[in-house]
């Protein structure tokens, strides 16, 4: 299970030291292992205290040379992978949404997940929609929503610190080294392990 949560901290690892304990004991409740892997994403353009309607909540770059199928297909399809609640059982409250653009210029995808009020998981994911494109034609410029958009229902609270904002459960066979390996390697990563820049 990926599992993504609020933390209010002063530092990308100050989060990290937050969510590891938190992810300890969640994977011990439910009968799962923690494989290690912490992540972390700096909200720094709330335009609230926390975040709110339209906010970006987590971003993950990936290099790929994959066409926009084939990387949905490996990245989000494998395993009959999905969210870990019912959006489309809730009503009126607050969601999250992930998609993904395609960056044509640098051979990379991002990940996006955005945080929205809506009055059912249809109305979150329109907007995730138009806010996606808009992202693709005005941020990255020449940029593709490959048309990927998972939902996640998270209740009629706005989300604060320590919150779950998004849970997606992957089933594989691929040990935890392989796994992490295979799901979460950015590129970044393969770039230092080989000593370049």
């Amino acid at each position: 299970m990926e599992r993504i949560a609020l933390w209010q901290a002063t530092s990308l690892e100050a989060a990290i030291a937050m969510a590891e304990p938190d992810a300890e004991s969640r994977a011990g409740r439910e009968g799962l292992e923690y494989l290690g892997f912490a992540d972390a994403f700096w909200t720094h353009q709330l335009r609230h205290d926390r975040p709110d309607h339209g906010d970006e909540v987590f971003s993950l770059m990936r290099d790929s040379l994959l066409a926009p199928d084939e990387y949905v297909a490996t990245f989000f399809t494998a395993g009959g992978a999905g969210p870990l609640s019912d959006p489309d059982g809730a009503g009126r409250g607050w969601y999250t949404v992930r998609r993904v653009v395609r960056w044509p210029e640098y051979g990379t995808y991002e990940e996006r997940i955005t945080l929205w009020r809506a009055d059912s998981a249809g109305g979150a994911l329109r907007a995730s929609e138009v806010e996606s494109r808009r992202y693709a034609d005005e941020i990255v410029g020449d940029g593709l929503d490959v048309g990927l958009a998972q939902c996640h229902h998270l209740g009629d609270g706005r989300p604060g610190a320590g919150d779950e904002i998004f849970a997606y459960a992957r089933a594989s066979e691929l040990d935890p080294t392989a796994y992490l390996d295979a799901f979460f390697d950015t590129g970044d990563e393969r770039a230092e392990d080989l000593g370049s820049d």
